[in-house]
């Protein structure tokens, strides 16, 4: 099997598609924008919440991106784990039955990391999570039951993936980009269903949604 054309067809299949056109599309999508923010503003002070702040604060940075529900920003890195890490962190978040996982923790926290440092269009906001939630259905589809019965977490396996084609998306990364990015993203996805029940649970959406944010910009720098 030739993994570079699936990727190429993969990558090609994002970039062609068009969800903003479809008005059942965006109501659904604004629906589980809201979805989203409600389970993570009810996950905001959970412990763990907590020990990402503390740790992003030694880190430092330029804060310029929300943590939802704090009254307080991050840098874009950071807001993407930490707001993955609140949206899952209750395990209220949505659930889609072909990912086997939690699709929204990880691509909205991307999207929103991405966009509060200028490089998206709000327009395409809404199509590119879509479009995530898309990639993230058919990799589960590809994958079947069998990754998930043998021990992997697919809101990190599949979710940096299907991050990446959300970022690329509203970004509007050329062919060769978001394949690049889509290579970068696979390279850094994870996440072990034994850890369930642990702090690293909820983590797996936020480092998921934080590779792709990182793949897609390894991309744009030209990193071969």
């Amino acid at each position: 099997m030739n993994t570079e054309n699936l990727t190429a067809g993969l990558a090609q299949a994002v970039m062609s598609s068009v969800p903003e056109t479809s008005a059942e599309a965006m109501k659904e999508a604004r629906k589980g924008l809201l979805d989203f923010t409600a389970a993570a503003f009810a996950g905001r002070r959970d412990t763990g919440v907590e020990k990402l702040v503390k740790l992003a604060e030694e880190e430092g940075g330029v804060p310029i991106a929300p943590l939802i529900g704090r009254n307080q920003k991050t840098t874009p890195s950071q807001s993407a784990l930490i707001n993955g890490f609140i949206a899952h962190a209750l395990d209220f978040d949505d659930v889609h039955s072909d990912v086997r996982g939690h699709p929204s923790a990880v691509i909205l926290p991307a999207l929103i990391a991405a966009a509060s440092a200028g490089r998206i269009d709000k327009s395409r906001f809404l199509g590119a999570y879509v479009t995530g939630i898309e990639v993230m259905a058919r990799l589960g589809e590809s994958a079947g039951r069998h990754h998930y019965e043998k021990g992997w977490h697919n809101t990190g396996t599949l979710g940096a993936i299907a991050a990446a084609c959300a970022v690329g998306f509203a970004e509007n990364l050329n062919q060769n980009q978001l394949q690049t990015a889509i290579g970068f993203a696979a390279a850094r996805s994870g996440g072990m269903r034994v850890q369930f029940g642990t702090e690293m649970k909820p983590l797996h959406a936020g480092l998921a949604a934080q590779a792709g944010v990182f793949a897609v910009k390894l991309a744009k720098a030209g990193f071969g």
